[in-house]
């Protein structure tokens, strides 16, 4: 009979806390899952995080400039006050999120799945948002001026009141009364 040896593993993960001033620039923190925390006065710059899980977390004051956000999850998180300038997130999960007044002004969004997030007053400003998901989400007041993207994407979304359109003209709802 061979003896077994017992090998202890060390598995990267902050689940359950408190990340504030956290400094994490210029690592490779791809595949690895940091969910579940909260990151305050926290900087992702210049970071790979490529196919992480960063799910279910609050960002306050958060900076991912230049950071490799393809392809992660970062769904069920809150993003107050957080910078994503210059930041790849080609196929990212951003589901069930809230992005109010964030800029994506210039940005490649292209396959970046935005399923019921709360992107109120967000920016899409020359954005390409091809191939986006918007199935139930809150584009109230948000502008996609000059934005790569078919209107059949954006009615999907939950509200689009008082949204700028593509072409430039504010999108106001309508309601048809009901004849008895």
């Amino acid at each position: 009979m061979k003896n077994l040896v017992f090998i202890p593993m060390i598995l990267f993960a902050f689940n359950f806390c408190d990340n504030s001033i956290m400094d994490m620039s210029n690592k490779d923190l791809s595949y690895k899952d940091l969910s579940k925390n909260i990151y305050k006065n926290a900087t992702f710059e210049n970071s790979n995080l490529s196919s992480s899980i960063l799910s279910n977390s609050t960002f306050t004051n958060t900076n991912f400039k230049n950071a490799n956000l393809s392809y992660s999850d970062l769904s069920y998180s809150k993003f107050k006050k957080t910078i994503f300038t210059d930041a790849d997130l080609y196929g990212a999960i951003l589901s069930r999120t809230s992005l109010e007044n964030v800029d994506f002004s210039n940005f490649d969004l292209t396959n970046v799945n935005f399923s019921e997030a709360n992107l109120k007053n967000a920016k899409f400003k020359n954005a390409d948002l091809r191939g986006a998901i918007f199935n139930g989400a809150n584009l109230e007041k948000a502008d996609f001026s000059n934005a790569k993207v078919d209107l059949s994407q954006l009615f999907t979304a939950k509200n689009l009141s008082n949204s700028i359109m593509p072409f430039g003209m504010k999108y106001e709802t309508t309601k048809l009364n009901n004849k008895k």
